[in-house]
């Protein structure tokens, strides 16, 4: 091979691959720029039903804010850890919403169902959200020995918890969700609807947000729906 040819190789070596490298930080680029964006969601057509649902404060509560959430998801464990006592104290213990908590376990997060269906046999004894708190806690504990202590922490009836873990209406409730999620174009955790509640339990959505939001957003969020007619 002379040493024309051998040149001419390199050189196309050389360009395929800065093309490749152009490409490749332009497709990096926009992921990250997607990832950080809040996902546009379209608004339901038809009211959410709140059955079934773990509520947090009043039923009596004028606006519902349903979370679709995974256990195992660390944006979840944020807003469970940083933005929801604030919105609690604000909010929800002044009986102006009524938090409702829908089960979306990814398939990349290996504890979200088993997380999910404990957490819905603490729902059977009546004690869902301290469950949800201690699942949250930081460093999160998810295998099922953690499950099984954390049950044992609020004060759960193990053997009826125990016999619960494996009932197929549970299981089933956390499918039930999951398709839900999927119905409503949600694609990540934690994803939020929230709306005035109307006759025989249902909202009526006017807002949807995705992701780890501040405080300050649900906070405007909420004064909005509280403002509309």
């Amino acid at each position: 091979m002379s040493l024309r040819a051998l040149l001419d190789i390199v050189a196309s070596v050389a360009m395929f691959g800065a093309a490749g490298l152009l490409a490749w930080t332009a497709l990096a680029g926009r992921t990250a720029a997607v990832a950080g964006s809040s996902p546009t969601l379209p608004i339901p057509d038809k009211p959410l039903s709140l059955e079934g649902a773990p509520i947090l404060g009043s039923r009596e509560a004028p606006i519902a804010l349903v979370m679709f959430s995974d256990f195992e998801c660390p944006f979840c464990a944020r807003f469970a850890t940083e933005v929801l006592p604030g919105l609690r104290q604000k909010f929800v213990d002044a009986g102006q919403v009524q938090l409702a908590f829908r089960h979306f376990a990814l398939p990349i997060h290996s504890r979200a169902v088993p997380a999910a269906i404990a957490a819905e046999c603490a729902a059977r004894q009546s004690a869902f959200w301290p469950f949800h708190d201690l699942a949250f806690a930081p460093p999160m504990r998810l295998s099922d020995d953690d499950l099984r202590i954390h049950a044992g922490e609020i004060g759960l009836d193990l053997i009826a918890f125990d016999t619960c873990l494996s009932e197929a209406a549970v299981s089933a409730r956390v499918t039930s969700d999951g398709e839900l999620a999927r119905g409503l174009a949600v694609s990540g955790t934690p994803t939020f609807f929230a709306g005035r509640v109307t006759a025989g339990n249902f909202v009526d959505v006017s807002e949807a947000v995705a992701g780890a939001r501040p405080l300050e957003e649900f906070e405007l969020m909420i004064t909005r729906i509280l403002g509309a007619s």
